[in-house]
């Protein structure tokens, strides 16, 4: 089962209070029809007892249909239930205690915040980790302004295909496929499927906005940034191991990151005889620390 936190794509994570009257039951459901298969029950204001019943009512539910279901910080709750996992809040249950409580065969998720937080969990053996908030929402203010975006990207090129991120934080139709592009693997969300007139539509259409970007989730490190030439010329590059060059994307002028532990993980170093052919009008400029990894081939000939 651990294995299967890459196939993590659409994470829906309950929320009875904005079922709008209907059963989470009948939400989950729906949600289903529409082809998610990931969700989290998260109940944090509801009692052990009544949590429990609740968890096996869903347990049984998804379990019949296909999916999955993954319980909010309460690893006893997951275990007695027989769930896929446990997800532990940031300064919850540490993952390697959980981990002996819910054995080798279930997956344990870690919320995070920070990129020293995203490292904290990859280090203690987290299967995946939540990073966020990444957009205002009412349901994460307590944890602070939004990370942003270019947090994300960071945590997601230090990380590389290590670990699963998963992005949450006031994501929505419309902005899935830009939490994609900045290195999420999947996303996870509340009131865009839970408190939807169909949650069936959309989950629907959330999976669909994600197999329209399906090439920001490929499993590879985020793009290289752009870097200025000089020359307003595009230069069409792409290195491989053996530091030759193929045609690929553009890169145009400006320096899109200068973030040092993403720009690190998103290429190959050229080898330095690449380095010592560099074209002497290049531009670097003194925040890109690590930009003479992605020119260095710019001046070489490109395969057919």
């Amino acid at each position: 089962m651990r294995k299967r936190a890459r196939e993590i794509d659409l994470m829906v994570i309950t929320d009875r209070a904005k079922t709008r009257g209907r059963s989470l039951a009948d939400v989950v459901a729906s949600a289903i029809d529409g082809g998610a298969r990931w969700f989290q029950l998260r109940e944090k204001d509801m009692a052990v007892g009544k949590l429990t019943a609740l968890a096996e009512e869903l347990r049984a539910l998804t379990a019949e249909r296909g999916a999955h279901l993954i319980i909010n910080d309460r690893a006893d709750v997951a275990l007695a239930v027989g769930a896929d996992g446990v997800h532990l809040p940031a300064r919850g249950l540490p993952p390697a205690v959980a981990r002996r409580i819910v054995g080798e065969g279930m997956l344990v998720g870690v919320s995070t915040h920070s990129l020293a937080e995203a490292r904290q969990a990859a280090e203690a053996g987290a299967d995946y980790i939540f990073f966020g908030p990444l957009f205002y929402t009412p349901s994460k203010a307590a944890y602070g302004p939004p990370v942003g975006l270019e947090a994300l990207q960071e945590v997601a090129a230090a990380l590389g295909t290590s670990l699963p991120v998963i992005g949450l934080g006031g994501v929505k139709p419309g902005n899935v496929a830009e939490v994609l592009a900045h290195g999420a693997r999947g996303v996870a969300l509340i009131s865009a499927v839970i408190a939807a007139d169909d949650p069936a539509e959309a989950a629907r259409g959330i999976l669909s906005e994600m197999t329209e970007a399906a090439p920001a989730r490929s499993g590879a490190a985020p793009t290289a940034p752009a870097i200025e030439f000089g020359t307003d010329r595009p230069a069409p590059i792409e290195w491989k191991k053996a530091g030759t060059i193929s045609a690929s994307g553009l890169i145009t002028p400006r320096l899109i990151t200068t973030s040092p532990v993403a720009m690190a993980a998103m290429v190959q170093p050229p080898p330095k005889r690449i380095i010592r052919r560099l074209p002497k009008r290049l531009v670097i400029r003194p925040q890109a620390m690590l930009a003479s990894m992605y020119v260095a081939a710019s001046g070489m000939k490109k395969n057919p």
